[in-house]
């Protein structure tokens, strides 16, 4: 298995307090003086670098190309790493295709990373290109994989990127292709939205008085298909999931924590397992319980939807549109809220997490802000706004009145309600109070709000690092 090679426990004066350690270059981050780039033209110059983030998700693989001013890092060790846009800045430039990588059997792993280098080789000038490097991070799909089958998709993904007749950019064959713990990828999360936000700029720092370790910099929330992940700056050194983060010369002690198989396709089959187990529980012993058609309070009234289980078995069911119920089963069968505590204050499943200082802003990304736009609360918006628009969506549409009532959900049509009574009982596991506000996102300043981004500058940091 490939272990990552930066987020990794380092002797550091982290080390000193028993804090797991990201040491960062002193950077100025942040997307302000980004600019409008056309790769072929004037800003291509020799002080350019670019880089490339390829993220294998659960549902799909995307890939982001970044740049950087190499003159300015060698000179003064100030680096700002920025998202690279289109002509018009308004698009950043990225490719995604379907489904992720977690499915593709190694032999035809090549074939399906193909489109994204062939676009990728578009976003870097052609004279950058055997210097760009070039990484690929896996997160929770293929965590979820047995490890031998996970080693040998990761293995042929290096040897398709690693193979300069095919892929000329710069490739690690050893870790330029991992699977990364869902701890590194909540920090990376943590990176890129408060660079994105613009609150690891030096002279935005908060100064160090009452409350204000809170206001400097966001939480940042993030519910993928196979994991969800929760990271923030909390008032005191948290007692476990510590890692301490240097940026601008100043010094920041993280929370992260990542729950994998709640993420919101995995949630949702393990909700389903439940619905099976209880049928299957008080059915008739003469009845084909394998040919019921599952009740579901998740489901929309009267819609019948087909849902896969870990197992592999395809499972019929029939939504009843009980929204309080559906509520009530994610918190007794998924979240384990009655778990033991060992070390307090906890959240889902037993495991400790601090408290969000009270004036930090939340940013909830990827599916949050999917659901989230769905039910038209995309924004700045709260547990209770959410919780209010499912409620009457998912109690009064039925299987002829959805489509029109739920007009952006398209193909997330029977899950939509599961993942938003699941979203709500997150957020209130995690102690956000219903009213206080949170930032639903998938964009900052036109930039993806994608973990790449963070990825990308802990990337940059170790080149030159290590140069």
């Amino acid at each position: 298995m490939r272990w990552p090679l930066n987020l990794v426990m380092r002797p550091s004066i982290g080390a000193s307090i028993g804090l797991p350690a990201v040491v960062l270059l002193a950077s100025q981050l942040g997307v302000a003086a980004a600019a409008a780039i056309d790769p072929n033209g004037a800003l291509a110059a020799d002080s350019q670098s670019y880089g490339l983030m390829i993220d294998a998700g659960s549902s799909g693989t995307r890939v982001y190309a970044y740049y950087w001013d190499h003159d300015k890092v060698t000179r003064s060790g100030i680096f700002a790493v920025h998202p690279l846009m289109n002509k018009s800045g308004k698009k950043q430039l990225a490719s995604k295709i379907k489904p992720g990588l977690s499915t593709v059997q190694p032999a035809n792993v090549a074939k399906y990373l193909q489109p994204l280098i062939q676009d990728a080789l578009q976003y870097i000038p052609i004279a950058k290109h055997a210097e760009t490097p070039l990484y690929l991070k896996a997160t929770a799909g293929m965590r979820l994989l047995p490890a031998a089958q996970r080693d040998a998709v990761i293995d042929a993904a290096a040897a398709y990127l690693g193979d300069k007749s095919r892929v000329p950019f710069r490739f690690d064959s050893v870790y330029g292709a991992q699977v990364i713990p869902g701890e590194s990828e909540a920090l990376y999360g943590w990176m890129t939205v408060n660079a994105l936000a613009g609150r690891l700029n030096k002279g935005q720092q908060s100064p160090p008085t009452s409350g204000a370790a809170g206001a400097q910099t966001v939480a940042a929330l993030d519910l993928g298909g196979a994991s969800t992940q929760v990271a923030f700056k909390p008032l005191y050194a948290p007692l476990s999931n510590s890692y301490r983060v240097h940026i601008n010369r100043t010094s920041h002690v993280i929370y992260a924590q990542s729950y994998l198989r709640f993420g919101m396709n995995a949630a949702h089959r393990r909700y389903t397992a439940s619905l099976v187990r209880q049928q299957n529980a008080t059915a008739p012993p003469s009845l084909e319980k394998s040919t019921q058609m599952l009740r579901n309070p998740c489901g929309i009234r009267n819609m019948q939807s087909s849902a896969t289980l870990e197992t592999g078995q395809v499972v019929q069911t029939l939504g009843t549109g009980q929204f309080a119920e559906c509520r009530a089963i994610i918190r007794s069968s998924l979240l384990g809220l009655d778990s033991f505590c060992a070390t307090t204050p906890c959240a889902v499943n037993g495991v400790y997490m601090p408290d969000m200082p009270a004036d930090m802003p939340i940013y909830a990304t990827s599916n949050y802000f999917e659901i989230s736009d769905i039910l038209d609360v995309a924004g700045s918006s709260s547990i209770s706004r959410l919780l209010d628009r499912a409620q009457d969506k998912c109690t009064n549409l039925d299987a002829s009145s959805a489509a029109s009532g739920l007009p952006k959900a398209k193909d997330d049509i029977g899950i939509v309600c599961f993942a938003a009574a699941l979203i709500v009982e997150l957020l209130t596991a995690y102690r956000i109070p219903a009213e206080r506000q949170i930032h639903f996102v998938e964009k900052l300043s036109d930039r993806s709000t994608d973990w790449t981004l963070g990825a990308m500058i802990d990337m940059v940091n170790e080149i030159y690092m290590t140069t």
